[in-house]
């Protein structure tokens, strides 16, 4: 750009990266330079990530406009990108709806700068006055032939206490480890392992440790056959004791055959003899996009999720769906304020009801329990 402000390519090019790079006022300002003032129309994507940023930023008259371009222009085709126009054109309205529609009665409030940082935090869960999170604050120390990566790790935050990295060796593999999980007992650590299979992509595989008296975390295991496959992902645990059969149940994300496309969420059965049994995709709530970081609350029967594949405020939302014996009702959107246009994911709920978290931008819900206190929630917003 420096030689050529004005060459098209180069202007597309620096809006992919900002856009791949989550900057979406960035990106949508070179769209829209390309689109709007060079008229050109050699990148016919363009008008489809202009409108993708509008809708990030929350500009949805915009973002419907550019919409409606892109589908006069290209109405003709059949694949991913005018599945997605049609999809996100009637997001839109609902949007406009709920956010005149916002939940008063809910605030929300940030955690506070010794939890998060200028890195990402996400997958934030208590158990037993301690909460436990992933951050992206360590970067990788064996790569020598280029810069090193940023990576994330396991921490923990006890009640009146500073955070810090769980001092054990799954955090010292020079891997990307996150999205932890404690079950019911409190006796064992469910996480994922990640590594980089090119620049920006990772692939994961689900991992568990005993937990001992003092917190303690021995005998790392990584989980077999069926739960990790060989070439595909298997992340976001979240393992769950069963009331009615007394059997803890883990939901997780894959991209394994015999989905509905993307990432769908999963969930096997644990026996304790026989291990974890054939994973069940849980078609009632998946869609054909990414549906992500399931949490299902035992006390009420409510799964929580976030997904990109269903009409709401932009980018993935917090939706929810009760359980009624084995089958899962219809899925609702959390609504304003817990979800946004940036992305809302990694919901949880106290087993009280009382205390919910989600990190927004990437996002996680809340929903409202009847009881004279105030909820609180954390969730992950992605901006």
């Amino acid at each position: 750009m420096e030689f050529d402000e004005k060459d098209p390519a180069v202007i597309f090019k620096a809006a992919e990266s900002a856009r791949l790079f989550n900057a979406y006022a960035r990106a949508a300002e070179k769209y829209s330079y390309l689109i709007d003032t060079l008229k050109d129309e050699q990148f016919s994507l363009a008008t489809f990530w202009l409108a993708s940023m509008y809708q990030r930023l929350g500009k949805y008259d915009e973002a419907e406009r550019y919409y409606q371009l892109y589908a006069s222009e290209y109405g003709e085709k059949d694949d991913w990108y005018m599945l997605k126009t049609q999809k996100e054109l009637a997001a839109i309205q609902l949007a406009k709806k709920l956010t005149q529609e916002a939940n008063k009665r809910v605030k929300l409030s940030r955690l506070g700068e010794d939890v998060n940082t200028i890195y990402s935090e996400v997958g934030a869960h208590s158990f037993m006055d301690t909460l436990y999170f992933s951050s992206m604050r360590e970067k990788e120390k064996m790569r020598t032939e280029n810069p090193p990566r940023e990576i994330s790790k396991l921490f923990k935050k006890g009640k009146d206490k500073s955070a810090e990295i769980i001092p054990n060796k799954l955090n010292e593999r020079d891997q990307l480890v996150a999205n932890s999980a404690i079950n019911s007992t409190g006796t064992k650590l469910y996480y994922t392992v990640c590594e980089y299979i090119n620049g920006s992509e990772i692939r994961c595989d689900i991992y568990t440790s005993d937990i001992q008296k003092g917190g303690l975390l021995t005998n790392e295991t990584k989980l077999g056959a069926p739960v990790n496959l060989p070439g595909t992902t298997s992340t976001h645990p979240n393992i769950v004791m069963d009331k009615a059969t007394g059997k803890e149940i883990l939901y997780f994300v894959s991209n394994r055959n015999g989905g509905r496309g993307g990432l769908d969420i999963w969930y096997a059965v644990l026996d304790e003899k026989y291990g974890f049994s054939e994973p069940v995709n849980l078609d009632a709530v998946n869609t054909a996009f990414d549906d992500i970081t399931p949490f299902f609350h035992s006390e009420s029967n409510v799964l929580y999720f976030s997904t990109d594949g269903r009409e709401g405020l932009g980018g993935f939302d917090i939706f929810k769906s009760i359980k009624s014996g084995e089958e899962f009702g219809p899925v609702t959107n959390l609504g304003v304020p817990i979800n946004g246009s940036y992305n809302d994911i990694y919901y949880f709920l106290e087993p009280s009801g009382e205390k919910h978290t989600f990190r927004p931008t990437e996002r996680v819900p809340c929903f409202w329990m009847p009881t004279m206190n105030p909820a609180v929630m954390i969730y992950t917003r992605h901006y």
